[in-house]
């Protein structure tokens, strides 16, 4: 299917709890994320253990999806905004966040973060999210 065909209309944003995992690797291998070491099963558990999975479809078919991870009272982070390449463009990152953030709320949880990629901030910013300003992201980095 090309994106050309696709008009903002012809997607579906729907939060799902079961996605088949080739569909993910497509998704994060298109965003260069995929890393050989991930397994079917591990694909798997992504959608099943998040909080919250939205899978945006076009005729069906997955191509593109967002997930939060949460505590289920207050904490919510978003992960893993990602769009096949050939749909980028045409809204969905932006429904996809709005659907995580309209469904978190929901829930009570109302202290919603991300970390962004280098050059998406114009792109959160404005969907509603803001630099946090005294904070640093940082990451666990085993010296084993």
């Amino acid at each position: 299917m090309s994106s050309k065909t696709c008009s903002k209309t012809d997607f579906q944003i729907r939060i799902i709890k079961n996605a088949p995992a080739s569909s993910l690797e497509r998704i994060y291998r298109s965003v260069n994320w995929y890393d050989e070491s991930f397994s079917h099963e591990a694909m798997s558990r992504i959608c099943q253990n998040s909080t919250l999975f939205a899978g945006a479809f076009v005729n069906d078919e997955m191509v593109g999806m967002g997930r939060l991870l949460s505590d289920g009272v207050s904490d919510g982070c978003i992960q893993d905004v990602a769009v096949l390449k050939e749909f980028q463009g045409l809204g969905i990152g932006k429904a996809i966040v709005k659907k995580l953030v309209d469904e978190a709320l929901k829930l009570g949880i109302d202290w919603i973060q991300l970390i962004a990629t280098p050059g998406n901030e114009k792109f959160y910013a404005s969907l509603g999210f803001e630099v946090m300003t005294g904070h640093t992201p940082m990451l666990y980095k085993n010296s084993d």
